[in-house]
């Protein structure tokens, strides 16, 4: 295994920030992600949140192009299915695209498995505010956030950050409304922070450059917020290591599989992939939702969505 690791501080800030970086897998000609990005107060909190995020990341190329069958758990049902490994490996055909959405390391498979189920709903809820606009408004230190509530009991952030005349989105998810704003306030310094050598997946260009929001995208943030209603309810802190799986799941989800993945880098850490063929398994794209819309749940019908622009990138 490679793996580098670039611990630093933030110019300005009392944030550490570190890139972690494994060996690629290749299959098909096609490269698999492999970094790993991460800030917090505390250095050594980075290098491991990067290294985490670096193998959960390599390790969704694993099962790619591999038709074999798998015994998975459906949460939805609550039982043992059988299904493809290429349900729980990134997939490059438009009807079936899967990128990273849904992959979650931790040194625990309950936690790895609540983040792996996080991060799937987390790109849907994405859909969700975006383009039907089902959402509530809030503020997090300065910053307008839309949160979505349709996977409940979770709730999903869409945070704006401005600085320096840039925009800046971030994603986050939680069990209460200050954990989801929490966490996308942290990914969108994150991307705000990243420097020129930090690659986003499959582009052979600087993250920084790549996650910027454009303005038309921030003018369409704001319609939405001028639009809706403020968010007031208050949801119980339940600690997600305390939460049963199942109940995780929305009941208007029918079917909801997760699996473990191999990673063969680091033993301590469990690699969980969750997916759903009634949700987007990536990050919804205008081109991946016109082509893709009438597979989904009937939650996600949408109109023509031809006059929206597309989703910022998270």
């Amino acid at each position: 295994m490679s793996m580098w690791l670039y611990p630093q501080k933030i110019l300005f800030s009392n944030k550490f920030m570190s890139i972690a970086k494994s060996n690629a897998i290749v299959k098909q000609d096609k490269i698999g992600p492999i970094g790993g990005t991460s800030i917090d107060e505390k250095s050594i909190l980075t290098i491991t949140k990067a290294i985490s995020e670096s193998i959960d990341r390599r390790s969704s190329m694993i099962w790619a192009y591999d038709n074999d069958m798998v015994d998975v758990l459906d949460l939805a049902q609550r039982e043992i299915v059988t299904m493809s490994k290429g349900n729980f490996s990134l997939d490059d055909k438009t009807k079936h695209f899967i990128d990273t959405t849904g992959i979650a390391a931790h040194t625990r498979g309950q936690q790895a498995a609540v983040l792996s189920i996080f991060e799937l709903f987390q790109k849907n809820a994405l859909f969700f505010i975006w383009y039907k606009k089902l959402c509530f408004k809030s503020e997090y230190k300065g910053s307008l956030v839309l949160l979505n509530l349709d996977f409940s009991p979770s709730i999903h952030s869409l945070l704006l950050l401005i600085e320096n005349g840039r925009y800046f989105f971030g994603m986050g998810s939680g069990m209460t409304c200050e954990e989801s704003m929490r966490s996308a306030y942290e990914e969108a310094k994150l991307l705000r922070y990243q420097d020129s050598n930090a690659y986003a997946i499959n582009f052979n260009k600087s993250r920084f450059r790549y996650s910027a929001g454009t303005i038309t995208q921030y003018k369409y943030f704001l319609r939405i917020y001028n639009n809706v209603t403020h968010y007031k309810n208050k949801v119980d802190n339940i600690k997600l290591e305390e939460k049963n799986l199942f109940n995780l799941i929305p009941e208007w989800i029918e079917h909801l599989s997760i699996s473990k993945i191999p990673n063969n880098q680091i033993n301590r850490l469990v690699v969980v992939k969750a997916y759903s063929e009634e949700l987007y398994n990536s990050l919804p794209f205008k081109k991946i939702v016109v082509e893709t819309n009438h597979l989904k749940n009937s939650m996600f019908i949408i109109k023509d969505i031809s006059s929206i622009p597309d989703i910022p990138s998270i």
